[in-house]
């Protein structure tokens, strides 16, 4: 369940979001998807690690399949900030930034 769960949330998402709004763009519109640390390295669960690899797999092959366009495509990956999925973080992230903390950034 919880296997299910991540990869619907952070890539099925995703990936519909794409699908669904890249045909409706204009020509200096960006796709942003979200990533986390954990695109980067081993991170929290298996699941939540595997959903954010693959979203950096996803963005980067939505680049290449999308360059004829001129949209841009981007993944952030969230570095260490207090997010819902850090309830199943270990307690080394409760000092972390908060979500207010990266408005400005």
């Amino acid at each position: 369940e919880e296997w299910n769960r991540a990869l619907a949330i952070n890539l099925t998402g995703p990936m519909l979001g794409i699908q669904a709004l890249s045909p409706l763009m204009g020509a200096v519109a960006s796709i942003v998807n979200v990533g986390s640390v954990a695109g980067l390295t081993a991170h929290h669960t298996a699941a939540y690690t595997a959903s954010k690899w693959g979203l950096r797999g996803l963005t980067r092959l939505a680049a290449m399949e999308l360059r004829r366009h001129p949209r841009r495509r981007r993944s952030l990956e969230r570095r260490i900030a207090k997010s819902l999925s850090d309830a199943l973080a270990p307690s080394a992230l409760t000092d972390a930034l908060g979500p207010r903390d990266m408005e400005d950034t």
